[in-house]
Formats: C-alpha cells, structure tokens, sequence
C-alpha cells in the first residue's frame, strides 16, 4: 500500500504560521533600512495575521496560506540584508566605572572570512 498523501508542511499548523509570520517580517526587514521605519509595516503584518486568527475552514485556511507563501514569494527583495552591522554588549572587567561596553560586531565576519 503506497501513501501518496503526504503533508505539504512537515510542520504542526501553530509551528508553520510562527514560521510563516517571522519570515514575513524578516522579508519586511529587507526592504526597510531602519527598524524605527519598519515598526509601522512589523505592525500592519500582524494586523493581518490577527484578522485571520479566528478561521476555522480548513479550505479557506489553505487559500489564505497558500496566498501569504505567493506574496511572500511575490515581495522576495533581490538582495537580502544577511550582513548588516549589529553591536553585541559585552562584560567589561571589574576595574572599569561602567559596567558594559558595546563592540561592534559583525556577523558576517563569520561566513566570508
């Protein structure tokens, strides 16, 4: 007996809308520089999540998901921001006045060099 109805998603519902929800914002990221401009589209996002919080319809559970991953697919910026420069707080030494200090700190340090 041969199982040809496989799922899509290898995910539970509540795991691949978390999933679809922080890519969403992560692609929302890319096209805004700053976060502080960015606050207002993070915000719109989850408007439209909670608006289809309450659907029950497995069909139109589907539409709706399928739709999210073609606008997804559909707003794809063509050069992500993987790299940008981050400040990672680290612990100064006990003789110093101030307690931390920010250093800056690049990610992508890690992947090109």
């Amino acid at each position: 007996m041969s199982v040809t109805n496989v799922a899509k998603y290898p995910f539970t519902h509540q795991q691949y809308v978390k999933q679809l929800y922080r890519r969403s914002l992560k692609l929302s990221l890319d096209w805004y520089g700053f976060r502080s401009i960015w606050r207002q589209k993070a915000l719109e996002i989850r408007e439209r999540f909670d608006a289809n919080r309450t659907v029950t319809s497995s069909y139109e559970l589907r539409r709706i998901l399928e739709e999210a991953e073609e606008e997804l697919e559909h707003y794809r910026h063509p050069e992500p921001s993987y790299c940008t420069w981050w400040f990672k707080v680290r612990k100064k030494s006990t003789t110093s006045n101030s307690n931390y200090y920010y250093d800056s700190f690049d990610p992508c340090s890690f992947y090109f060099n």
